[in-house]
């Protein structure tokens, strides 16, 4: 959606604090999938928030493939669910940034990748679920179009698996916007 001036709505998100980004803290290093398989307490990426006035809404996706794997494709499996998946401390946090340098705002989700997750709830959806050609340094990246969204409890988790081998992947953006729950 491109609005007056040729400006889309993710210019209008950035400039009033509510788009966010998240990439690895260190430039250059891999992220390794958990799993060969689908294993529901084991996703790559869980983005979740656990109460508040907020809406988050997943825009854009963006990794490239670092490490060859074998056994055909790699599996991509996104699920939204209407509870707090994470379990305990486990995963590795990554830090939320608002690519807006004159706004501060802290974001009220919370990143990690390699979590252990807890039960689904009874509510949880498969999204997504797609192959992903399995090319070492060619990069990937699904724009959700803004489709994808939780409430103010929830959380977005992300599979990536393929069948005999791991894959690893750079984080090159997850993305997704928060604004008030309507």
């Amino acid at each position: 959606m491109t609005l007056v001036g040729g400006l889309g709505k993710r210019y209008l998100y950035s400039r009033q604090g509510q788009i966010f980004i998240a990439t690895h803290q260190t430039p250059g290093t891999a992220i390794l999938s958990p799993s060969t398989s689908f294993d529901a307490t084991k996703p790559t990426l869980l983005l979740q928030q656990s109460g508040g006035a907020q809406r988050l809404t997943l825009s854009r996706l963006r990794m490239t493939q670092v490490s060859p794997v074998a056994g055909g494709p790699i599996d991509l499996v996104i699920v939204i669910d209407n509870i707090v998946r994470r379990s305990g401390a486990t995963g590795t946090a990554i830090v939320p940034k608002c690519p807006n340098m004159k706004v501060d705002p802290m974001s009220k989700a919370s990143v990690f990748y390699n979590p252990t997750a807890v039960a689904a709830g009874s509510d949880a959806r498969v999204i997504e679920s797609l192959a992903v050609n399995a090319v070492v340094g060619e990069p990937f990246e699904l724009d959700e179009e803004d489709e994808i969204q939780i409430g103010p409890t929830g959380s977005i988790l992300i599979y990536t698996f393929a069948a005999v081998t791991a894959p690893s992947w750079r984080l090159g953006q997850l993305e997704w916007v928060e604004e008030a729950n309507s």
